[in-house]
């Protein structure tokens, strides 16, 4: 299902700042960040992804 504009999106993981500014959100699922300190998750349209 994808996000809209205005969709409430809940993101939990690392966030990162390069150069540019570029900024993006690394460790945002538990079973495909297994080198993140914390596993994230996300929240989206009462579904719970980790």
């Amino acid at each position: 299902m994808p996000a809209h504009q205005g969709d409430r999106v809940v993101v939990h993981g690392q966030l990162y700042i390069d150069p540019g500014p570029h900024a993006g959100v690394h460790c945002t699922h538990a079973h495909t960040s297994s080198g993140c300190p914390v596993p994230g998750w996300i929240q989206f349209s009462g579904t719970y992804y980790e």
